[in-house]
């Protein structure tokens, strides 16, 4: 599937695609509603486990809050030279669930 979607479109097109498949993904998976960061990163991680997903951590500095996704399917999905644009897929999700946290302001970038 990743030789077909790389034959069809440009990396920036296909980043594009996965964000919005990201996006989708995380509205049909809502987070409850969390008051702290942390308890924020309990949500994700909790959604992420039990799929075999890996988890999250969350660590914020003054100038942002890094978002490290540990142990992500997407290479063993897509193969190890695809990375460049599957990990969209979780910049999409990651967007979506801090758009609904009330975070508008944070733009998720890699």
């Amino acid at each position: 599937m990743g030789a077909e979607f790389r034959d069809a479109l440009q990396r920036d097109e296909l980043r594009e695609l996965m964000h919005r498949i990201g996006m989708k993904f995380a509205v049909q998976h809502p987070l409850p509603a969390c008051e702290t960061l942390t308890s924020l990163q309990e949500e994700m991680a909790a959604f992420w486990r039990p799929i075999g997903w890996g988890w999250v951590s969350l660590t914020q500095d003054s100038m942002r809050l890094s978002i490290h996704h540990h142990c992500a399917p997407l290479a063993s999905a897509f193969g190890a030279d695809y990375g460049e644009w599957t990990h969209g897929f979780l910049q999409g999700v990651y967007q979506q669930w801090f758009d609904a946290a009330g975070a508008h302001h944070l733009r998720v970038g890699q």
